[in-house]
């Protein structure tokens, strides 16, 4: 019985990722990594890949290193009906050719096809050899993995005629090994599909929106293992002991906007603990791991589908690979140390489906802070076969601060950056001022949050003094912005991050901006009062948000001299105070751009 395939042709990129990928082939490269966002259709490209191989009667294999996988690379490949065989335990094959019936009404599972799905334990653990000569390409999931002596090397170890393509949406790895043939992995080269910013403009990923706040967990608790992320362990007992997960369904509530979920978290039992406290929220909800059976996995995932369940949440399950068009929300309550575990987590809500404006995510632990280093989410870092060496740029001890004399107003440089050294040079017509260095201002402790007044403003002094009451914590560089970050917590505010969210926000930007002539070239062919009534309000609302930018720079700037405090803690502070963020503000009608003048006009004497 053949149907017609759901997927018939793959999308343009995805075609020329494929063709680009044969090329390297064709041209003497054995192995090739093709990198793909999270959402862009990996498996979509390994199948098309794998119909290029078999149309020539050659035998293909994909692997995958978990059931979930398995069943996923299955499916996509009877969606694009490609009939093929399966090689893992008899259980997982049970419930992959029962979910081909579910969906198809027979199985796409044949035993003379040339494409072979293949579990990468199974395959080192069975004789495969009189299949392995005959496999002319392997595909593997989430090769990242991929590197000598591993399990996932033995199985490409074994296949001496093939040729080789790794795909993953983060070719790093968390333990910083390299991918390429000459550093410890065994790929030649790498061939890009769009980024995720690129796949958001074309449509085929959503927009986004991140609420995040600093992190309740004690990080100093949480060694960093071998393989670059956290004692799985140790991270469990230290998220159990925080206080997260009523404030996760409260946010979910207040930020989720009723969509589905996918919450991560670090064990099965804190997993239990949650889905407890959202079912008693009202919010149908339930717990998956890899220790449940396949066939009750897929019977929830399809309830979630439907909607009948709004959360899912999962320990370490659908981080890689995994596929849910109808996700909208993540709500990260598992920290994590890797980059591309962040990424895969992240990207499990870009899906794009009807109806849905864009994904939400809710990160309770502070990882979007640590791992957007790079710029918004979608922006990753310049990929590489070679091992990922992360260095903090260093100030120059030489590098020395100009100085604004506050008497005759003379810019100098002076011989240091110490207090002593500055003082205006008579000898390039300043006035000999000696700069004294500002009184102390008040502090507040990040610790135990005592306010108290330091001997001096060196970050050496700023010790919270134990004879008034207070702990002895001395200060950090990062602990401005945190306590005032746990005084946002405390007010329950989740601060929305700074992402591609922004990037529709200053396309209305610019729209607000727009010229008289643009404006009027866009009304071509209207009634003449139909156009001077739009050009009226036009300018109205130009002038509107003229003076509200104004004030808004001005309320920031001073904010920021007086609590010395970071860029990003004093924008979520504008939205504290005022209810908006400050780049939203800037799309502001009218009558509530001149609202929101008013509001900071009252409060700029009170700050």
């Amino acid at each position: 019985m053949i149907l017609k395939p759901k997927i018939t042709t793959p999308h343009p990129f995805q075609a020329n990722l494929i063709t680009e990928v044969i090329r390297r082939w064709d041209s003497g490269e054995q192995y090739v990594l093709g990198v793909a966002p999270t959402g862009a259709g990996k498996t979509v490209i390994k199948a098309f890949t794998a119909k290029h191989f078999a149309d020539k009667d050659q035998v293909v294999v994909i692997f995958a290193h978990r059931d979930v996988l398995l069943s996923q690379i299955s499916m996509t490949l009877a969606k694009c009906g490609i009939p093929h065989q399966l090689i893992c335990s008899a259980a997982t094959e049970k419930d992959i050719t029962n979910s081909h019936v579910d969906e198809f009404g027979f199985t796409y599972c044949a035993p003379k096809a040339k494409v072979y799905v293949a579990s990468v334990l199974t395959w080192v653990n069975r004789d495969i050899s009189r299949l392995a000569p005959l496999v002319k390409c392997w595909m593997l999931d989430e090769a990242h993995h991929l590197t000598i002596g591993t399990s996932w090397h033995r199985v490409v170890d074994s296949l001496p005629n093939a040729k080789g393509l790794g795909v993953t949406a983060t070719p790093l790895r968390a333990d910083n090994k390299g991918l390429g043939r000459d550093f410890g992995g065994v790929f030649e080269s790498i061939v890009e599909a769009p980024d995720m910013g690129e796949l958001m403009d074309m449509g085929y990923l959503s927009r986004y929106r991140i609420y995040s706040i600093a992190s309740k967990l004690d990080e100093v608790q949480l060694p960093v293992t071998a393989s670059g992320d956290y004692s799985q362990k140790k991270l469990a007992a230290v998220t159990e002991e925080a206080d997260i997960v009523g404030s996760a369904v409260g946010h979910y509530l207040k930020h989720g906007e009723g969509g589905q979920a996918i919450t991560f978290v670090p064990s099965i039992s804190y997993a239990k603990v949650v889905e407890k406290e959202f079912n008693d929220a009202g919010i149908p909800s339930v717990a998956l791991s890899s220790k449940d059976p396949l066939s009750y996995r897929n019977k929830k995932i399809k309830e979630f589908k439907k909607g009948k369940i709004t959360n899912v949440i999962n320990v370490d399950l659908f981080g890689e690979g995994f596929d849910v068009p109808a996700c909208s929300v993540v709500i990260m309550l598992r920290k994590t140390a890797s980059y591309g575990l962040f990424k895969q987590m992240f990207g499990r809500m870009l899906r794009v489906f009807d109806g849905k404006p864009y994904g939400v995510l809710i990160d309770h632990v502070g990882n979007a802070g640590v791992h957007c280093v790079h710029g918004a989410p979608h922006d990753d870092p310049e990929w590489s076969l070679e091992p990922e060496i992360r260095k903090k740029k260093k100030k120059n001890a030489a590098d020395i601060d100009e100085v604004t004399c506050s008497e005759c107003g003379l810019d100098y440089m002076p011989l240091t950056n110490s207090e002593e050294d500055k003082v205006c040079p008579k000898t390039h017509g300043g006035c000999g001022h000696k700069e004294l260095p500002p009184p102390p201002e008040l502090r507040t402790c990040s610790e135990c949050c005592l306010s108290y007044t330091p001997a001096s403003n060196d970050p050496k002094d700023f010790i919270c003094p134990v004879n008034v009451g207070g702990c002895g914590h001395l200060e950090t560089e990062d602990d401005n912005d945190r306590t005032v970050k746990k005084l946002q917590i405390r007010e329950g505010t989740l601060v929305e991050w700074d992402n591609s969210y922004l990037h529709g926000i200053m396309q209305e930007r610019a729209n607000v901006d727009r010229s008289i002539e643009q404006v009027k070239n866009k009304l071509h062919g209207q009634p003449h009062m139909v156009m001077q009534g739009v050009v009226n309000r036009h300018l109205k609302r130009k002038e509107a948000q003229r003076e509200l930018r104004e004030w808004i720079t001005a309320w920031c700037l001073k904010f920021f001299v007086k609590h010395k405090i970071g860029v990003e803690t004093t924008q979520n502070e504008f939205l504290r105070y005022f209810g908006v963020d400050v780049f939203k503000a800037q799309t502001l009608g009218e009558r509530k751009a001149n609202e929101l003048t008013d509001k900071i006009k009252r409060n700029w004497s009170e700050l």
